[in-house]
């Protein structure tokens, strides 16, 4: 007891002694921590000395430089302090640098300059007046709905945007109206002059009142009412109407055509041809209108193409030759071109049944940039041929491209048509009544039109939903303007009002017309020949006018797919370059010409990282592997080839000492398509198992391993048109022709034609088995967009999920799933190379020779039915004779004694053969067998329709028997009835059918249920 007392009292006395030693260690701590918080230093900077800095010691440095900043205004990352060691970093520990009490630090570092005072007083957006306030804001106010006025309150936004027509109002005089317009006219043009300053005067949303009841009373159909309120009104309605009124007003009282302000402005007048095909009568006629009229139908994608559909019509009127009213066909185009062009979208018509006006959903695409060349009239394009030719000059001087002739003095060339007007003493510029004139010289319309404005309707009626303003402002801004609430929207935004849905859909559209200049200068007259292609194609490829430098590649010369050495040959503008891309798998390259370095135009395949491509010396380009074996030659070796060149158009060429093209890869296409390449009638594309070429025919296709076409479309002539060549423009068209058969042309528009010749587009045969238009913000490494795709639903694309794959879609995307829980994908990271089953099905010998034996009856069926076989196709009775045969062939083999069953292989041509026959079959075997020849009915129906896709003949072979029904009763054409156990063949030989099956006991009652005898 006393040894443990001791024990623990010792340890007592230990304790406090550690306790007190360390509480003299954290004083010598904190006494430590105060004395290095007393460390003071001064600090020369320039000319001043700043005395007294305390610098922590605990703290980083950079803290003692935010104070140096306090007081010098040089910033931290600007200053240089020395100390030991050389310059004080942000991150360095003090107690290493040794700084000392007292001690003296030099700085060195440039001040920020001092913020001045502004010289005005700030002064906020809010504070402004209204006014001044618009201007900030850089659009007008919006209009308040008065109870369903979207109408008009979406016209008059759209109409506002013409700052000539507000040019126009606001020299229109309060009083002293003429006497040709009615007070109600006047009164109308008046209230649109004051709504259209309220509009540019003010922020906040202005009441359009009025405006609203001077409109009501001049045209009263604006003031129908339904259960006490106000009609939705028809757009299109209230601007034809008012574009009316205004006419009328604003014309100048000489009555002559160049004072009509409004029409001078939208005009468009339309020369027809009208043509009876009875009595073969043709006249002429002239009309101006306001807009033109884009027609829908389901042929109708684009707006050139309802454009085109609705300069075309059928009308009824008397015929003097046959003395009654008879049918004629009028073909219209455009004479004269309005500064403002107003097309509107037919999606309103009579619905009989309902006895009330409908609209078509049915998307069309319509572009930021319109040309409208090939719908003018003969006359109208000679005219524009000049400015046409001055624009084109000028984008491609933006494009760093020159003319293949130019004078010096910049002369634009006249067309026939001009030389003539010169001649007789007419002024040989080409004037139009449009133009204006500017420094440089006189204003002439191009046929090219940029669009300003859209007036959208969204809902299914067009007395009911709502309609929205969508104009673009000087500034380049586009703003949506939705009653009172003006906001802003992207430009890229705009196109997708095309329809399709339920959205705003584009019912109203106005384009601004776009000039040139020409100076005014002596012209050189020249007579250009005729060319056999049609006016369209001739003012199209006239596009590719330019000529492209070159960069040369001598002979010898060499890419390394990697290493010190890789590097390229460049077009002269870096456009277009050839060099070694990565490719898949990892660790392989491709030899390649790449557009911007990130898009492969053309390949000559893919090598492992030791690999090259040379010109050899003999003139051969040759693609070599790590292992010195030659993957791809262009075959020009021994032919003269004395150098290589890649141009901007990214053609790579290897010429001869004559400069004459021996190969190019434009002539040997890979898989893509580019602007100012020739795609003639037997070149192919290929990507993976796809295929895609140009048939003589003029037809475009796509194939699956080169003989399943699922995709073609063009001319489809009956000619065999061997100079057929196809054509990717710049401003999205993708022209099929041919040089012998004039007028032949098929046209592809893509989303965003006529948006610019900047963009770089082609035309790709992708893996998935897609044609696609793809085109590039900019002819720099921008992203590349999808324009067009032959396939719009790409599960369309055969063979897209490989075998036993089923393509369908979540939400927009195409997905490849496996038909039923007993499938795997074969590749769960690429679920487009198929599906497998998870146990593959395996069947004896047994099985099938029993099987085979068991539609021994269905054969008889198929013989007995063959006078309901009329309209089946021959490939299905080739197939039905087929089985037949081998069932026959079966049969006779059954006579055979041979006994073995584990012979490998089943020969029906073999004199003698096993008995494989057994009388009986288990039940299991025969509801297997009954199975396959209910689903061998239905896929050999006569109605198409009626035979199941492969997802549903696959459920129909998992799913049980008693599930299935039986096919049509129409096409058994079958009363009950018993098999003859004895047939005869041609050659009068007897099978004797000794044993009759389960099958050839058969019936079918007549509801057509196959009900097995017992």
């Amino acid at each position: 007891m006393v040894r443990v007392g001791v024990r623990k009292e010792e340890e007592s006395r230990y304790r406090l002694s550690k306790q007190a030693s360390n509480q003299e260690e954290e004083e010598e701590e904190a006494s430590h921590f105060l004395t290095a918080k007393m460390l003071t230093v001064s600090v020369k900077w320039q000319k001043k000395v700043f005395e007294g800095i305390e610098i922590d010691p605990t703290l980083p440095p950079y803290v003692f430089k935010a104070q140096l900043y306090d007081l010098t205004g040089v910033p931290p990352e600007r200053q240089k302090i020395m100390v030991k060691g050389g310059l004080l970093k942000d991150d360095a520990d003090w107690s290493a640098i040794g700084v000392k009490d007292g001690q003296k630090l030099m700085m060195m570092g440039t001040a920020d300059e001092i913020v001045k005072a502004p010289e005005k007083a700030i002064v906020f957006a809010e504070d402004l007046p209204e006014e001044e306030q618009a201007t900030h804001l850089g659009y007008s106010a919006g209009l308040v709905n008065l109870g369903n006025t979207c109408y008009m309150n979406s016209t008059v936004q759209c109409l506002k945007s013409v700052p000539e027509l507000k040019s126009a109002l606001s020299n229109y005089a309060l009083t002293g109206r003429s006497n040709d317009v009615d007070q109600t006219s006047h009164m109308l043009t008046v209230a649109t002059r004051e709504l259209f300053g309220d509009l540019d005067r003010s922020v906040n949303a202005v009441s359009p009142t009025q405006f609203w009841m001077t409109l009501r009373k001049k045209f009263p159909q604006f003031s129908q009412l339904q259960n006490g309120m106000h009609m939705q009104q028809d757009a299109e309605e209230c601007w034809t109407q008012l574009l009316y009124t205004l006419s009328q007003s604003l014309k100048a009282p000489t009555s002559s055509e160049d004072s009509d302000a409004v029409k001078a402005l939208f005009g468009v007048n339309l020369r027809s041809r009208v043509h009876c095909q009875e009595s073969g009568e043709e006249s002429s006629e002239t009309e101006s209108v306001y807009s033109l009229k884009c027609h829908i139908s389901h042929e109708v994608n684009h707006l050139h193409e309802g454009l085109k559909h609705g300069l075309k019509g059928e009308l009824e009127k008397t015929s003097p030759a046959l003395g009654r009213t008879a049918l004629y066909l009028k073909e219209s185009l455009i004479d004269s071109l309005p500064r403002y062009l107003t097309v509107q979208f037919v999606r309103f018509f009579w619905k009989r049944e309902t006895n009330q006006k409908a609209k078509i959903l049915r998307k069309v695409d319509y572009p930021l940039e319109l040309d409208i060349f090939d719908l003018c009239s003969e006359e109208l394009r000679k005219k524009l041929e000049a400015p046409r030719q001055k624009l084109r000059d000028e984008e491609g001087k933006k494009l760093g491209l020159q003319p293949k002739s130019s004078s010096k003095d910049s002369d634009v060339k006249m067309t026939d048509a001009e030389a003539s007007s010169k001649e007789s003493g007419e002024s040989s510029t080409v004037t139009q009544q449009e133009g204006g004139s500017s420094e440089k010289g006189t204003l002439h319309m191009t046929g090219i039109y940029d669009l300003v404005s859209v007036l959208t309707h969204k809902g299914r009626s067009a007395d009911s939903g709502h309609y929205v303003a969508w104009v673009k402002q000087e500034s380049g801004k586009w703003i949506q303007y939705d009653d009172s609430h003006p906001s802003l929207q992207r430009e890229e935004d705009i196109t997708k009002l095309s329809g399709g849905g339920d959205w705003h859909m584009a019912y109203i559209i106005m384009y601004k017309a776009r000039f040139v200049s020409i100076e005014q200068r002596s012209f050189t007259i020249t007579k250009t020949a005729e060319m056999p292609y049609p006016t369209i194609l001739t003012s199209l490829l006239l596009l590719l006018h330019f000529t492209f430098v070159a960069c040369t590649i001598p002979l010898g010369s060499v890419l390394y797919a990697t290493g010190s050495n890789q590097s390229s040959w460049s077009s002269p503008s870096s456009t277009f370059s050839v060099s070694f891309v990565p490719s898949s798998p990892p660790g392989s390259f491709l030899a390649a010409v790449s557009f911007a370095g990130n898009v492969t135009v053309w390949s000559a395949g893919s090598v492992d990282s030791r690999g090259s491509l040379r010109l050899l010396p003999s003139g051969s380009l040759r693609l070599i592997s790590g292992s010195n074996t030659t993957l791809w030659d262009s075959g020009t070796d021994g032919v003269g080839v004395v150098s290589g060149t890649i141009d901007d158009s990214g053609e790579l060429r290897l010429l001869n000492n004559l400069s004459i093209t021996v190969w190019s890869s434009f002539d040997h296409p890979t898989d893509t398509v580019v602007q100012s390449q020739n795609f003639t009638a037997g070149m192919v594309l290929r990507s993976g198992n796809y295929s895609f070429q140009l048939e003589r025919r003029g037809n475009l296709t796509l194939k699956w391993n080169n003989s399943t076409t699922y995709w073609s479309q063009g001319l489809n002539s009956s000619l065999n048109m061997s100079l057929s060549s196809l054509s990717l423009h710049t401003n999205g068209l993708l022209l099929i022709f041919d040089s012998t058969h004039n007028g032949g042309a098929e046209i592809v528009y893509s989303v965003d034609y006529g948006e610019g010749s900047s963009n770089f587009m082609f035309l790709k045969l992708d893996d998935d088995g897609n044609l696609r238009i793809y085109s590039s913000a900019s002819r720099d490494n921008g992203p590349m967009t999808s324009r067009w795709s032959a396939v719009a639903d790409q599960c369309l694309v055969y063979g897209y999920c490989g075998n036993f794959g089923i393509c369908t879609h979540k939400d927009t995307n195409p997905i490849c799933l496996c038909p039923s829980l007993n499938f795997d994908h074969v590749d769960e990271n690429d679920k487009r190379k198929g599906c497998k089953r998870k146990t593959q099905l395996t069947l004896t010998r047994r099985l099938v020779v029993r099987l085979v034996d068991r539609i021994v009856s269905l054969a008889a069926l198929v013989l007995l039915l063959s006078h309901c076989l009329m309209g089946v196709s021959a490939a299905s009775v080739v197939m039905i004779i087929i089985i037949v045969a081998v069932i026959v062939r079966a049969k006779k083999a059954r006579k055979s004694d041979w006994n073995s069953e584990n012979i490998e292989e089943i020969d029906f041509e073999r004199e003698q053969i096993m008995k494989i026959f057994g009388d009986h079959i288990s039940e299991e075997e025969e509801k297997i067998a009954r199975k396959m020849v209910l689903v061998g009915l239905w896929c050999i129906q006569t109605n198409p329709t009626r035979r199941p896709a492969m997802i549903k003949v696959i459920e129909m072979l998992e799913g049980s028997l008693e599930a299935l029904e039986v096919p049509p009763k129409h096409l058994l054409c079958l009363t009950a009835t018993r098999v003859p156990e004895t047939t005869e063949d041609s050659n009068n030989e007897t099978s004797s059918f000794s044993y009759p099956s389960q099958f050839e006991r058969g019936t079918l009652s007549g509801d057509d249920t196959l009900r097995i005898s017992a």
